[in-house]
């Protein structure tokens, strides 16, 4: 028999924070079961999370009861990550409208999760057991996995491709260890990511496989889940009609995509990118290749060879501290540049400057700009692009990605610093690219910023900034230009306005500085943006 699992709550959940709203998670929990999806999962339960009755990220198992309140009786499971949720805290079955929690586990603690198990099962509640990047287990390992699976009489074991990296061969590897070592009574699982688009190919594989064996498939509305995603539920449907002769109902799915999953689709896409093909390339969490990708600052190639750094050890569990030690320094080509900057100090000691970024403001008040430049004739510096309609004396680059599509333009001089290695020193000035970076996080090496650090180095009198307009909802509108436009994390973007507004307040103690044009998301102190300004202990909104 094979039964499929819906994640679309939980392990969806990670594009949007889990805040699906409550109306919503009803509506899908009515629409799979509509379906006549087999298994249900709710969402996450975690110690770590207050109560919020809009998210499947739950503080509780009485905040999911009170959910599912008025839901048809189903069957609904739960997932616990080992060590996030107290054993004491589990309710006993028949007290949850839950039948059953997927337990979830890391292969260095496999052995204190399968004695949380057992207790799971001692409470009534079936057992879902789910070991994470399965293919990092030894066979003997995994053997012995299995047969604690076996002793405590798991409902399922699961084979977790927890970074999409799985072929066939892996698969069927895998796949034949435990069906030889599994109890004939226990399910077996199959839970993939679709990082090398290999989700739908390996669950038919698994299907076709298990001739004698009952199946439980993980799929997802549209896919929905972290970066490349999961196995589309719609897609497995159909197979699954076509080729087994099943009976589920794909329109209520269809209703589910047009009424929620979509919109949250147009804000926070997921699916198939060369950044998670790479992590799934080098076997690693994709978190990594998502926070690079997330830095607008690397081409592919240079993301591939940041994940080739990787340690082995470093590669499953994600630390974010490490990849940015890692990103950091790979940008940080040190190179001599004294001399560089004392001939750029020449250039721009005791001079006025205009500080030109590719924000949409500088198309609003193109004429205004003009006119400045045209009577008080300071030193044009454009941040990472070159204008075609206001003429640049230099261009400052220290996004790699960047200057590899403005590279080809050579209309002015160009500032560039050391992290771009193809950049040459007969060609531009090279300047070191970690002495430029700040101490936020979101910014430490946004390009402004960095100029504006360089500038105050170089003893410039004056910056007037144009284009430096900060981030809104809508990226297409915040570029000059739209090729320029690279789809971000909304909340990212916030704490960016926010981050270059604090450092704007600090530079401003080291050089006086005024907005030509009116920022639309920045604020500077608790000025008129037209309004220049050296110190002050006006407060940033």
């Amino acid at each position: 028999m094979i039964r499929l699992l819906d994640c679309t709550l939980r392990d969806g959940g990670y594009i949007n924070n889990w805040d699906f709203g409550a109306e919503n998670i009803k509506k899908i929990i009515k629409k799979l079961a509509e379906a006549k999806v087999d298994i249900i999962e709710c969402g996450y339960v975690s110690s770590k999370e207050k109560e919020n009755r809009e998210s499947t990220m739950f503080a509780s198992f009485a905040q999911i009861d009170a959910l599912l309140s008025d839901m048809p009786d189903y069957n609904y499971v739960c997932m616990i990550n080992y060590g996030d949720y107290e054993i004491e805290k589990i309710p006993d079955r028949k007290e949850s409208r839950i039948s059953g929690i997927r337990l979830a586990f890391h292969k260095n603690k496999w052995k204190e999760a399968i004695a949380y198990a057992e207790k799971i099962c001692e409470k009534g509640y079936e057992v879902y057991i789910q070991p994470m990047v399965s293919l990092s287990y030894e066979d003997a390992e995994f053997v012995e996995l299995i047969s604690k699976a076996n002793q405590i009489k798991a409902v399922a074991f699961y084979i977790v491709d927890s970074f999409g990296v799985m072929k066939q061969f892996d698969l069927m590897r895998l796949f034949y260890l435990v069906t030889h070592n599994l109890d004939q009574k226990i399910q077996l699982g199959y839970h993939s990511h679709n990082n090398l688009q290999m989700a739908f190919a390996n669950a038919q594989t698994v299907v076709k496989a298990a001739e004698t064996r009952d199946v439980i498939i993980d799929a997802s509305i549209m896919g929905m889940g972290r970066g490349a995603g999961n196995l589309n539920t719609e897609l497995f449907i159909e197979h699954l009609n076509e080729t087994k002769g099943s009976k589920y109902n794909i329109a209520p799915i269809l209703q589910a995509i047009d009424e929620v999953i979509n919109r949250v689709y147009q804000l926070k896409g997921w699916g198939y990118s060369l950044p998670h093909y790479l992590s799934a390339s080098w076997n690693c969490h994709p978190n990594y290749s998502t926070f690079l990708e997330g830095k607008n600052t690397l081409t592919v190639v240079d993301i591939n060879s940041i994940l080739s750094k990787l340690e082995e050890e470093k590669r499953f569990h994600y630390d974010k501290a490490y990849i940015q030690k890692l990103y950091e320094q790979y940008q940080s080509h040190k190179v001599q540049d004294a001399k560089i900057m004392e001939e750029l100090e020449k250039k721009f000691q005791g001079k006025e400057i205009l500080l030109l970024a590719p924000g949409g403001s500088i198309l609003d008040e193109q004429e205004k700009i003009k006119m400045y430049i045209e009577t008080e004739n300071p030193i044009v510096i454009s941040v990472n692009f070159v204008s075609d309609k206001i003429k640049s004396d230099f261009a400052f680059y220290s996004n790699i990605r960047r200057y590899a599509e403005r590279k080809h333009i050579k209309s002015c001089e160009e500032i560039v610093t050391s992290n771009i290695e193809e950049a040459s020193a007969d060609t531009a000035y090279v300047v070191n690219y970690a002495d430029l970076l700040n101490e936020y996080p979101a910014i430490k090496d946004n390009a402004g910023m960095m100029l504006l650090k360089l500038l105050i180095k170089l003893k410039a009198q004056k910056i007037y900034l144009a284009g430096l307009d900060g981030y809104s909802n809508d990226v297409t509108v915040d570029y000059a230009e739209k090729s320029m436009v690279l789809v971000t994390d909304i909340e990212l973007l916030k704490t960016m306005n926010r981050e270059m507004s604090k450092m704007l307040e600090e530079l401003s103690k080291d050089i006086e500085m005024e907005f030509l044009t009116k920022p639309r998301k920045i604020k500077f102190g608790g000025e008129s943006s037209h309004e220049s300004r050296r110190s002050s202990s006006n407060e940033i909104k």
